[in-house]
């Protein structure tokens, strides 16, 4: 079996490395590669053992989960994969070495039914403000026909027309029906014929201030 160490100090030499694999069984060669150039090692070799004589590549890959990379004296354990006549080595960890977590990836289903979510969520906020909205311009029209239907002129209250006719004290002068209608005052009267029926037949008037029985004097002079 074909061995490949990576990860060396550039201060091992091959029977240092020989002595370190001895020590857990029969070892037939060792090879450090160094520069063709400067000699010196490039800090990877290969340890060939009689174990088995197909050779077993281990990528630094296969130790991904690991917290670190492999150092001289740890225990490599592994599974092996035989892909096209060739065996390396999988899942490999370092005995001693806690392996790193890793979160399983999300179901793209749930996922996607989770953003859907949010999404939903985030689109309340913006329904509530326009259901506010909608519900306060739907109510304006009311209100203007409700405060146009109960204001009253100060005109119209001033106006004749406008005061609660009283019929049970009326008389008719000149083919002019007079009515007691709550008007007390010399300026609400018509006439002279008026304010004169006002004084004689209606309470609270306010129009004959000498009491000489002649009403709105000023107003309508003395006879």
């Amino acid at each position: 079996m074909n061995i490949f160490v990576g990860s060396l100090p550039f201060s091992v030499e091959e029977a240092d490395l020989r002595g370190y694999f001895e020590e857990y069984g029969a070892v037939e060669s060792v090879k450090i590669i160094s520069d063709k150039f400067t000699g010196r090692s490039k800090g990877f070799g290969f340890v060939e053992s009689n174990i088995e004589k197909n050779g077993i590549f281990l990528h630094i890959s296969a130790l991904k989960g690991m917290r670190r990379r492999p150092v001289v004296n740890d225990v490599i354990t592994y599974e092996l994969l035989s892909e096209n006549k060739k065996i390396r080595a999988i899942n490999a960890t370092i005995e001693g070495v806690e392996a790193i977590r890793t979160h399983p990836k999300m179901n793209i289903k749930k996922k996607a039914e989770r953003s859907q979510w949010y999404n939903s969520k985030s689109l309340l906020p913006v329904i509530f403000v326009l259901t506010i909205l909608f519900i306060t311009y739907r109510s304006i029209p009311h209100y203007r026909n409700f405060d146009s239907q109960n204001i009253v002129d100060y005109k119209e209250v001033n106006n004749t027309s406008a005061i609660p006719q009283d019929t049970t004290n009326h008389r008719e002068i000149n083919n002019t029906t007079f009515i007691c209608d709550g008007r007390t005052h010399c300026s609400q009267m018509r006439s002279k014929e008026e304010a004169i029926f006002f004084l004689n037949n209606c309470p609270n008037t306010q129009m004959d201030g000498d009491r000489d029985g002649e009403p709105c004097e000023t107003q309508f002079g003395s006879n």
